[in-house]
């Protein structure tokens, strides 16, 4: 197995509203779009997130300074891209026409395929007035989610307590509850306010402290239902914590951290473990996406994964698995296709863009 670069492109996703959490705000995302050709006999597709000052050549150099040294046998291929030190958005990238390929042609590459079945899916509240949350929140609860992920972490903590009021007077304990906080506090703000949060029916709590130690402090000390996200430092920590830390769930986003093959051996790990790993997504295109639900489908299928996030973007372009009734319908045998299906969706509407620009 050969893998190449045939043509990319940059694309940018576009909120219909600017999208808020207690770290940062923004009005789009951006990615760089490749086609793969694979033995020069087919294609792949694959997308990289871009942070903002990123140059879609220098990517493009880096990938085509590794192509080569990938292994022709696909565990080598995989084992390589799982252990090489590069940023983890490129290795997302790397790995996606590898995963195509063994969809294609080595499906006995996984240990177990899962079969297909419902995913199901958190929906997400950002950081707006407490309004306009509750009634997205509402709207979800009439589709059919039953896990709903709060944005919390507002300057005034006030707001977050009658947020959260506010939704346990309707919903009680028919819906439950993940608050993200995305490292907003520092150790004993986190103890003063997690202790008037433990009368709602919440899951856990993402990132309520802003470093590692006072977030593993929290979950030891204060027995708190404490999930990491961007305050996990690595993989290999990841596993260290699963087996020896009283960490219970830890949200990955693998379109920036950990990739395709190391997020699903964690998640082997975990399940091991009696574990939880919640697969999140980073605003992808449904290029990413899509892996983003194959991967989800290897977790056990009482998780909730944070997919549910296109109706927050102006794009509609062809979506394979769509959020419907708070579960995604997945079989991954139409993965194949639906990827191609989905790059086509995508060239095609940056073309269209290209051509009202001129």
């Amino acid at each position: 197995m050969k893998i190449g670069i045939d043509k990319y492109f940059k694309y940018a996703l576009k909120f219909k509203n600017k999208f808020s959490n207690a770290a940062v705000s923004f009005d789009k995302k951006e990615f760089l779009i490749i086609k793969f050709n694979i033995d020069d006999r087919y294609y792949s597709f694959g997308e990289v997130c871009l942070s903002p000052d990123a140059d879609p050549e220098a990517i493009i150099k880096i990938l085509n300074s590794i192509l080569p040294n990938i292994p022709e046998q696909t565990h080598d291929a995989a084992e390589y891209l799982k252990k090489i030190e590069i940023d983890d958005s490129l290795r997302y990238g790397l790995e996606q026409p590898l995963l195509y390929y063994l969809l294609k042609e080595r499906k006995e590459f996984f240990k177990i395929i899962p079969d297909p079945r419902n995913i199901n899916v958190n929906a997400i509240v950002d950081l707006e007035d407490i309004d306009g949350a509750l009634k997205r929140i509402e709207k979800k609860v009439i589709e059919g989610y039953r896990v709903i992920k709060i944005k919390a972490g507002r300057e005034d903590f006030d707001e977050d307590l009658k947020l959260l009021k506010r939704v346990d007077s309707l919903y009680g304990d028919s819906i439950v509850l993940r608050l993200d906080v995305n490292g907003k506090w520092n150790y004993h703000t986190a103890i003063e306010r997690l202790s008037l949060l433990k009368n709602f029916n919440v899951e856990y709590i993402e990132d309520p402290a802003d470093n590692l130690d006072d977030n593993l402090r929290l979950a030891k000390e204060q027995g708190l239902p404490v999930a990491l996200d961007q305050t996990l430092p690595g993989f290999n920590y990841a596993l260290d914590l699963l087996e020896n830390i009283d960490i219970k769930h830890i949200v990955v986003k693998p379109s920036i951290r950990f990739g395709i093959f190391n997020t699903i051996d964690l998640i082997d790990y975990a399940r091991g473990q009696n574990k939880q790993i919640v697969i999140s997504s980073a605003f992808e295109t449904t290029i990413g996406k899509s892996v983003l639900t194959f991967i989800s489908s290897f977790a056990p299928e009482d998780t909730a994964h944070g997919l549910d996030v296109y109706d927050m973007l102006e794009a509609s372009f062809y979506d394979p698995f769509p959020s419907k009734n708070g579960k995604i319908k997945f079989d991954y045998s139409a993965s194949v296709k639906n990827f191609e299906k989905v790059f086509n969706s995508i060239e095609t509407r940056k073309q269209d863009k290209i051509d009202r620009q001129q």
